[in-house]
């Protein structure tokens, strides 16, 4: 039965593959060092599918700067409260923080009619370019929709 309500769920959700897109100038593999920024969310799981974001980076083997560290760095910086960010503002807190790149999201979570959405980007530091973005329909699993997300777009970073 379990069986056949995965199956229903992930027929409504349009599947649990990812949309990937990857931008023409995308540098070849995954940054050395990315700093994931808090996910902004229409509830606190947000923090939660970030959280697996990260773990999905650390899996990868790509060095990630500590949470605690960017936001500290971010405190300081109230333009990235709003959530957007110019260039400029990811070229200087890539050097504070020693990021190459950073991701960054949006958790809409699920509810009982609407799936919800979460959104990631990956925006390099040195450019503030988004080089590659990805969306799923949230499984009302946070930590396990960011982990999913952010390997996939890890993945087609490195062209697997």
């Amino acid at each position: 039965m379990r069986g056949v309500i995965l199956l229903a769920f992930a027929l409504a959700t349009g599947g649990v593959s990812p949309r990937i897109t990857r931008s023409p100038s995308a540098p070849p593999g995954p940054p050395a060092t990315i700093a994931v920024l808090a996910f902004t969310s229409t509830d606190a799981q947000g923090a939660s599918a970030a959280d697996g974001c990260t773990e999905a980076v650390l899996e990868a083997g790509v060095r990630v700067v500590e949470r605690q560290r960017v936001d500290a760095v971010l405190a300081e910086h109230t333009e990235s409260r709003s959530g957007e960010m110019s260039a400029e503002s990811y070229q200087e807190l890539g050097r504070l923080l020693g990021a190459d790149a950073f991701i960054v999201g949006s958790y809409d979570g699920a509810g009982f009619l609407d799936p919800g959405n979460l959104a990631v980007r990956l925006v390099q530091a040195s450019t503030g370019d988004v080089v590659i973005m990805g969306s799923r329909p949230a499984s009302g699993n946070a930590i396990n929709d960011g982990r999913a997300t952010c390997a996939d777009l890890l993945r087609a970073l490195a062209g697997r």
